[in-house]
């Protein structure tokens, strides 16, 4: 049974989600770049992505407690909205209550 590989156009995305791309026959080097690449991303960061995609998929044990964490982290408008609270009060640091909101769900889920 052949290996499905990451798609080079969702490796792409995930490094800079809105990247105006096109690639044919999901050919690393039959890129373009309909917005000239701005950021300057890299084939190896697209080969990287795409080792990432693959071993998430082959080894989804290895990956639980990112999905787990997922599940338990409040929304981004809360995220910001705490983090912006311990900037404005002098609690950028280990004190403050976004560094103890994400410790305590990354210290639940820890990785294996």
């Amino acid at each position: 049974k052949e290996k499905k590989m990451a798609e080079v156009i969702v490796a792409i995305t995930n490094i800079r989600p809105n990247a105006d791309v096109k690639v044919v026959n999901n050919d690393i080097n039959k890129i373009t770049w309909l917005d000239s690449n701005p950021t300057n991303i890299t084939t190896e960061q697209i080969q990287a992505e795409m080792n990432r995609m693959d071993d998430k998929i082959s080894n989804p044990d290895n990956y639980a407690y990112m999905n787990k964490r997922q599940k338990e982290y409040p929304s981004i408008e809360e995220q910001l909205d705490t983090l912006w609270h311990d900037i404005n009060n002098d609690k950028l640091n280990k004190n403050g209550n976004f560094y103890k909101l994400l410790n305590d769900i990354k210290t639940m889920y820890a990785k294996s």
